[in-house]
């Protein structure tokens, strides 16, 4: 727990200097509720940038609760940038997480939902899964 909370620490220092640089064009996203299922606990981190990832939102951690270890991380959706626009207001964040039949379901800013297969780490766009039942 003492990594987690460091990390968290970390995270909210960044997040400080960067609203107090008036580089910030929006509203930070509310934190996401974690969950836990088979005691272990899914995340959604906000700020993928910071942590060396292509882009903030979209990213799922997986930790043992017991250990407090992250044992995966996956992309679950690619955000497309423009390049003729801020990337900060571009960022599409994870609203929520939640476990449906085994299966973390992950709804998006966009209303787009996913799902992650937890044993095999798939992902799929739930709409399209729906066009073709």
């Amino acid at each position: 727990m003492k990594i987690s909370a460091s990390i968290l620490t970390a995270t909210a220092v960044i997040i400080l200097m960067h609203l107090s640089s008036g580089e910030c064009k929006r509203i930070a996203p509310a934190e996401v509720k974690p969950v836990i299922h088979n005691s272990i606990r899914y995340t959604a981190p906000h700020w993928g940038i910071a942590e060396g990832h292509e882009q903030n939102g979209g990213l799922v951690q997986a930790w043992d609760i017991k250990i407090g270890k992250m044992l995966w991380e996956i992309q679950v959706y690619k955000t497309e940038y423009n390049n003729k626009l801020e990337r900060d207001v571009q960022d599409v964040f994870i609203a929520s997480l939640t476990i449906k039949d085994g299966k973390l379901i992950v709804l998006n800013k966009r209303n787009e939902e996913y799902e992650v297969d937890l044993t095999t780490k798939k992902v799929t766009k739930i709409q399209d899964k729906k066009k073709s039942d």
